[in-house]
């Protein structure tokens, strides 16, 4: 499936809906790999450990996001759209210093565009939501 993503984006290298659902698809991998770890012994897994060690880290997703913002340049919706997708997978470790940085380079790089300025300060009201959410899913729980 990776390679497909990847042949795909160099036949369509500015489709945006391909780059977004490639590095959900990484996500999904990182979250398979979690999954897998738990089921097996760990140290049955010792043979791939460095390799699965940067998966489980995020530098696949990272490297995605970064060839995706270096090809679609001067859009902070779609920087924004891979912020929508981590908050998806927020029980990886990496996921709340990576939203940290996206939202970083829309301060620094769209210091001037209003609507990156408005997706900045609407910031604290998606961690508010995300926590009413949680909130309500641990209430259904119990």
């Amino acid at each position: 499936a990776r390679s497909l993503f990847q042949r795909a984006l160099r036949l369509m290298p500015q489709e945006k809906k391909l780059w977004l659902e490639y590095f959900k698809f990484e996500l999904l991998y990182v979250e398979l790999i979690q999954k897998r770890q738990a089921v097996l012994d760990r140290t049955k897994l010792e043979m791939n450990d460095n390799e699965e060690d940067a998966i489980l880290q995020g530098k696949i997703v990272e490297i995605v996001f970064q060839n995706a913002q270096s090809t679609i340049e001067n859009d902070p919706v779609f920087l924004c759209s891979f912020i929508q997708i981590l908050y998806e997978f927020s029980q990886f470790s990496f996921a709340e210093s990576f939203i940290n940085q996206i939202y970083s380079i829309l301060k620094e790089k769209y210091s001037s565009n209003a609507l990156a300025q408005s997706l900045i300060a609407q910031r604290p009201l998606i961690n508010e939501r995300k926590m009413l959410d949680e909130a309500a899913k641990k209430d259904q729980d119990v």
